[in-house]
């Protein structure tokens, strides 16, 4: 949701949608410790948003949590889970990318961002990964490779598969 030019979080707590001034107290509680808890991702909310810790909350859920996907972010037991990758409109010229927030992670194993950008256009062939990231078809296909070995993915269809589920591509 945009609100005077800024993008502002949305929360959904039981079947309601809140906009992130008005989510419940509990939850906002559940978020702040979990940013708290790790220096570089609080530091990197301040580098992005200034000195004012509701604006890094509201920051550090849209970056962590803002994918928009079936999983509940807070179970009802108020147990967080683990951030996620979010496909921001800003990636690749943020400042602050793999740092405020995560890269893909696929089956416990994060990618790097190199590994990140050609795992995203896996629906090409190689040779248009390579034009368009200005790569060599080889680099690619090191990356598509490496990526296959960290993941346990069986090739660019699986890939291509899991990718379109989660929303990255």
């Amino acid at each position: 949701q945009f609100e005077n030019g800024v993008q502002r979080a949305m929360c959904f707590f039981r079947g309601r949608p809140y906009t992130f001034k008005d989510t419940p107290e509990c939850r906002k509680a559940i978020l702040l410790r979990e940013m708290l808890s790790c220096q570089v991702k609080q530091g990197s909310m301040e580098r992005l948003v200034g000195p004012n810790i509701h604006r890094q909350l509201e920051k550090f859920t849209m970056c962590n949590y803002g994918s928009c996907n079936d999983e509940p972010d807070i179970c009802e037991n108020g147990i967080l889970s683990t951030p996620e990758y979010v496909p921001c409109p800003n990636r690749g010229m943020c400042t602050e990318e793999g740092r405020g927030c995560n890269n893909i992670t696929v089956n416990g194993v994060t990618l790097s961002m190199s590994q990140t950008r050609v795992f995203k256009l896996a629906y090409l062939d190689n040779k248009e990964i390579a034009d368009r990231l200005f790569l060599s078809v080889e680099t690619v296909r090191t990356h598509m490779r490496d990526i296959q070995d960290k993941t346990g993915m069986n090739g660019k269809l699986e890939m291509v598969h899991w990718a379109t589920i989660k929303g990255i591509i």
